[in-house]
């Protein structure tokens, strides 16, 4: 092991990270130049051959080509050209439209369904775009009932972390999550076996508890402002060609039902995304401009900077002194990792904490060979997901909406309040997570 090596490695990835959450600087440029530096320390301070896991290279090109994991970076690529069909033929605001037209102005069944559907929306739109869509809409609906919009944000904001957590294609963390075990069979369906039954309980207790504290404070909605919602929000407005619309959604449909089928995802993300592009006529290059390059490159950076300090013994470093102070006791060390995770997901930035944790189980399982992996993978899944609601900062949903809500002078929806109420939720979360675990450990 080189010393400077794994200080000066150890310190660029805090930078990366420090950067990334604060976005004091272009995190790109910063995360490449730190990737590029990362190599060349390694170069220049470890012999060859490089270990990495159970893989030895004997080039340094095959060794840093080999730190990048690149089945979800293809992933992601292709489930954002998928989505950018989706919103360009405005499948997701009709979805919305359509949802809110059919509470009928009744205030309660417009904060449950909101809730609701922006869990099922999250599951499979990137967060953001779950704030795009409902935030405004949220907003509008209620200057129509003349209520408060506050308490529907905030069952916005806060459920759209717990939709984040129940497929692995929901957000890019879970991609990245996902994908690396893969060969662990960590697919659609597993999600459905060891999450999804826990997120949507989740949902229903955080939903009881903010229709406690935060709705039933709310004034009583005009029969007479019900109608008008019921005539101002038409969900047909939104489509501009209905034959295009059926068969995008029909294909849509498929893409997801295809997850079920195959550990590959990969391979149904750009099988899917061609296929839209052909079946609207389209070409491929037209949307290349909305797909987001800078976190895909992001991504590989971080891959290789993580990497590096594989390959320098800095994370091995920290598993044998995380080793030493853990219990030996399996729940112990997945409410370790939940617990750790969730509060540095909300201080810092959720993908850099998952790529981090990932090289960090690997040790503690290659240290540990019997410790079961669900509990573990469910730990940090948990964690990720759902510490976002701790700051705002923490989640680029929330950052979105207190942006959207400012903008729209919102009462009582502040930075100040949404810390508050996010940070209890976390936390109330957070039990539920151990909960889940010790019963996990105990049942399954």
């Amino acid at each position: 092991m080189n010393l400077f090596s794994i200080i000066s490695v150890a310190v660029l990835f805090v930078i990366v990270m420090v950067v990334f959450s604060t976005e004091t600087l272009d995190y790109l440029t910063v995360a490449i130049f730190a990737a590029l530096l990362s190599a060349g320390i390694l170069i220049f301070t470890e012999e060859l051959p490089i270990t990495l896991g159970e893989v030895e290279f004997n080039s340094y090109y095959e060794a840093i080509v080999g730190m990048i994991e690149f089945k979800p970076i293809l992933f992601i690529f292709g489930m954002q050209v998928v989505i950018a069909v989706a919103e360009r033929q405005k499948i997701f605001q009709y979805i919305a439209i359509k949802t809110i037209r059919l509470t009928k102005g009744n205030d309660r069944l417009l904060f449950y369904v909101i809730c609701t559907i922006t869990v099922l929306l999250s599951a499979v739109v990137a967060d953001v775009t779950v704030a795009i869509i409902f935030a405004p809409l949220i907003i509008r609906t209620c200057r129509i009932l003349e209520i408060k919009s506050a308490p529907y944000l905030f069952g916005m904001t806060i459920c759209i972390n717990i939709g984040s957590l129940i497929t692995p294609f929901s957000s890019s963390e879970n991609i990245i999550i996902a994908g690396h075990f893969v060969n662990e069979s960590v697919d659609t369906l597993w999600f459905v076996k060891n999450v999804m039954g826990f997120g949507f309980v989740v949902l229903i207790i955080t939903m009881l508890l903010l229709d406690l504290f935060l709705l039933k404070k709310n004034q009583r909605v005009d029969p007479f402002r019900k109608e008008l919602v019921r005539d101002i929000l038409v969900p047909s407005a939104v489509i501009d060609n209905k034959k295009k619309f059926i068969l995008n959604s029909i294909f849509i449909g498929i893409v997801f039902i295809s997850f079920f089928l195959t550990t590959q995802a990969f391979l149904v993300a750009l099988v899917g995304s061609i296929f839209m592009i052909l079946i609207n006529k389209e070409k491929l290059a037209d949307y290349f401009k909305t797909v987001e390059w800078e976190v895909m490159f992001f991504f590989m950076s971080l891959y290789i900077i993580i990497g590096c300090m594989i390959a320098n013994g800095t994370i091995e470093i920290i598993t044998n002194f995380l080793n030493l102070i853990l219990p030996k006791s399996p729940l112990a060390i997945s409410i370790f990792i939940l617990v750790l995770s969730s509060l540095l997901s909300g201080f810092l930035a959720n993908s850099p904490t998952a790529l981090m944790f990932l090289a960090i189980t690997d040790g503690l399982i290659l240290l540990n060979p019997e410790l079961p992996l669900n509990p573990l993978i469910i730990a940090l899944l948990i964690g990720i997901n759902m510490g976002g609601n701790f700051l705002p900062q923490g989640a680029a949903c929330d950052v979105m909406t207190l942006t959207i809500a400012t903008r729209n002078k919102v009462e009582g929806f502040t930075f100040k309040t949404l810390t508050k109420n996010g940070a209890l939720f976390a936390m109330i979360h957070l039990i539920c997570g151990i909960l889940y675990l010790v019963l996990y450990s105990l049942f399954l």
